[in-house]
């Protein structure tokens, strides 16, 4: 089982009915995610961060109508960004999927190092768009989550997203 941890403003987009009551009994587990909205140009956007190998999806331009079925928007944004990086066939992405099939999405839980670099992406990923980093000339989902994807991290040791879902696949 996976949560799906969303900042305050992604809760109040989605609605409080749809945010699993929070309970102590929860344990933490590498598989659970954090998830924010953002603007980029004016339009809502959303990313959801793996808490450890910091992998992440992005989605752009986002309506209210998207997240009717939050469970089926979170599968199929994560299928198609793990597709588009190569990880089709990854340990990794049959681990993931079934964690998502027993999905639950809570309140923020204020883990400071995810949302701080979940805010670091963020950033790097704006100056990307303005700049016109080549990657990112004709800007979509997937397009983002690559360019974020491969993004250094000092938290992961100067290593990618890409790189320590290897280490951790070496690893397993």
């Amino acid at each position: 089982m996976s949560s799906i941890y969303f900042s305050a403003r992604l809760c109040k987009l989605v609605g409080s009915d749809k945010i699993t009551p929070d309970q102590n009994s929860h344990e933490k587990s590498p598989n659970d995610w954090n998830a924010h909205l953002f603007p980029i140009y004016g339009r809502k956007c959303i990313i959801a961060t793996n808490k450890g190998t910091l992998y992440s999806f992005v989605r752009l331009d986002i309506f209210k109508k998207d997240l009717q079925d939050l469970a089926a928007f979170f599968v199929n944004s994560l299928f198609k960004q793990l597709k588009a990086d190569g990880l089709f066939q990854s340990k990794i992405f049959y681990e993931w999927l079934d964690s998502f099939s027993d999905l639950q999405f809570r309140r923020t839980d204020n883990d400071k190092a995810v949302i701080g670099s979940m805010n670091d992406i963020i950033y790097q990923l704006k100056v990307a768009i303005e700049f016109r980093v080549p990657s990112l000339t004709n800007l979509t989902d997937l397009s983002a989550g690559t360019y974020v994807n491969k993004l250094i991290h000092g938290s992961l040791h100067y290593k990618t997203p890409l790189e320590r879902i290897a280490t951790k696949k070496n690893n397993a």
